[in-house]
Formats: C-alpha cells, sequence, structure tokens
C-alpha cells in the first residue's frame, strides 16, 4: 500500500509540473502577440516627451507612430491627419540603448539615442528635412528645455555654450 500511495503523489506532481509548464507556455504565446499586434493610442496629444512605443495623435490630427521592430530597432514617422506619410526616420537606433523623442510646438520632432546620436526632423516647404544636431550644433538653440534638461550631464554640458542661455 505504501508503494501505490508514493506512485499516486508522484502522478500528482507530475501533473502539476505538466499543467504548470502549459500555463507558462501559453502565457508566453498571449504576452508576444500582445506585444506585436497591439499598440498603445494617446489620442488629443499635446506633444512633448516620447519614451515609449505608440501613436500619438496631436489635438490637430498629425500622427506621430513610434515602435520597435523585430531587430529592435526604433522607428517613427509621423501622418496628416489624411493619413499622408511627411516623415519617416532613415536611421536605425536600438532599443537596447537610451532612446527619446519629443514633439515641440513648431511640429519639429526630436530624437535622441545612446547609440547613433541626436537628430531633429522639421518642417520644410512641402516635407520634412531631417538633421544631425551633432554636425549642426546651431540646432541646440531650439532644442526644447525639457528636452534639453533629460539629455545626459555629459552631453547637456559640452552643448551649454551652444544655448547661449545665461
Amino acid at each position: 500500500m505504501g508503494r501505490r500511495k508514493k506512485i499516486g503523489n508522484a502522478q500528482s506532481i507530475d501533473r502539476i509540473i505538466r499543467s504548470l509548464c502549459f500555463s507558462i507556455i501559453l502565457t508566453s504565446f498571449a504576452a508576444i502577440g500582445c506585444n506585436q499586434s497591439q499598440m498603445n493610442t494617446i489620442e488629443r496629444w499635446p506633444g512633448g516627451l516620447v519614451v515609449n512605443p505608440g501613436n500619438y495623435i496631436t489635438i490637430d490630427g498629425l500622427s506621430l507612430n513610434v515602435w520597435i521592430d523585430k531587430q529592435q530597432i526604433v522607428h517613427y514617422s509621423l501622418e496628416d491627419k489624411m493619413k499622408k506619410l511627411l516623415f519617416t526616420s532613415t536611421e536605425r537606433p536600438s532599443a537596447f540603448h537610451r532612446w527619446l523623442l519629443f514633439f515641440d510646438e513648431n511640429r519639429w520632432v526630436w530624437f535622441i539615442s545612446s547609440d547613433i546620436g541626436s537628430y531633429v526632423a522639421k518642417p520644410s516647404a512641402d516635407a520634412y528635412e531631417q538633421l544631425s544636431v551633432d554636425k549642426n550644433l546651431d540646432l541646440v538653440k531650439a532644442m526644447p528645455a525639457p528636452l534639453f534638461n533629460r539629455l545626459p550631464r555629459s552631453l547637456r554640458k559640452e552643448w551649454q555654450t551652444h544655448r547661449n542661455v545665461q
């Protein structure tokens, strides 16, 4: 009889382990599916800082789309309210590095990344023009203070002279 009880306990433990493994696998698939198919949408977004993927729709209908692809590259684009593409990123920053976006009141899209540097996309006559802030330090003067203050301390110190701030 003692042997029969041990077998019963072993079978119960085996069932519990199998159930747990199945639950973990199912939960993993559900989480992966949600991450790939769902992108948060923020309606009537006033602009400002972006540190997470999503679809940010401004009060006047512009849509800033930020996503991370399967290779863990951060992408972003800007569309008007008719879904016409105004701008899409061309650089390939890694999501594993520190990155952030900032959409300012002039409709400039600022992108800061610890691996590729700093860029700004600003409207021109009929499209958006992308410029490297690192190569055009005069752009630092136009950088919004909330964005400038989030830069790494060493970069803020280096760029402070270009801001003409007293």
